[in-house]
């Protein structure tokens, strides 16, 4: 008998179709073309997400750098869409080594945002204190002694 090339369905291929272009989807090279078209379509809604979460929600240093790297993730993540789109591998190496890039860039923020969180916490707890502190002192009969205390905490 005739055997059918492989991919074109009949016995043994990996292919069940064809896609609009004429190219099988059955192809390895296709599926990995698609996924990573996929994967880079989440990057960029995951740089969109970032870049409107910082805008909303964070102010000055922070609030910049995350606009900034959500615009990063949005545009490697689109050079990722078209060079897989167009299927060119100088555009898609440019792609993986902005992706990394990114996700050194990501994890620098995330411990950056840790530490001013913490930061805005202690200096958050430290104002309470004072003002419980000051009212404190207010209602005692032992100003002297609360003065000394508040000025000391006020110096920290």
């Amino acid at each position: 008998g005739v055997r059918k090339p492989r991919g074109v369905g009949g016995g043994g291929g990996a292919g069940f179709g064809v896609f609009a272009n004429g190219t099988r989807w059955g192809c390895v090279a296709e599926r990995w073309a698609h996924t990573c078209a996929l994967l880079c379509a989440g990057q960029v809604v995951c740089g969109i997400a970032i870049a409107g979460s910082a805008s909303a929600l964070l102010y000055q240093f922070m609030k910049m750098s995350g606009i900034v790297l959500g615009a990063l993730m949005v545009v490697i993540g689109l050079l990722g869409v078209v060079g897989s789109a167009i299927k060119n591998r100088p555009m898609l190496n440019l792609y993986l080594v902005g992706a990394l890039f990114g996700v050194m860039l990501t994890f620098q923020y995330i411990g950056e945002l840790g530490r001013e969180v913490t930061v805005d916490c202690a200096l958050a707890e430290l104002d309470v204190r004072t003002i419980n502190l000051s009212t404190a002192m207010k209602k005692s009969k032992d100003k002297e002694l609360f003065a000394s205390i508040y000025s000391r905490m006020d110096e920290m």
